[in-house]
């Protein structure tokens, strides 16, 4: 395995952490936005999410992601946005 290759695949199973830490953490909503560092994040929490019957939604700007969190937030717990 290469340097380049080992650093790609130490970022991908970092970001499948994250997603798994905020899965069993009770997340049921995530809002987010496919931008270049989180697109793993964004892509893993959208399919698990929708696979349980939780909500997973995009979104076509940071802010928007973030207006949609706020809203989940204000009317229960369990949000997440990247």
């Amino acid at each position: 395995m290469t340097r380049s290759s080992l650093r790609e695949y130490a970022a991908l199973q970092r970001e499948r952490m994250v997603v798994e830490g905020t899965l069993r953490a009770g997340c049921r909503f995530f809002s987010g936005y496919p931008i270049t560092p989180a697109s793993e994040i964004y892509r893993e929490m959208t399919l698990r999410l929708q696979a349980r019957g939780d909500v997973a939604l995009g979104a076509p700007d940071e802010i928007s992601a973030l207006y949609r969190l706020q809203d989940a937030v204000a009317s229960a717990p369990g949000a997440a946005s990247v």
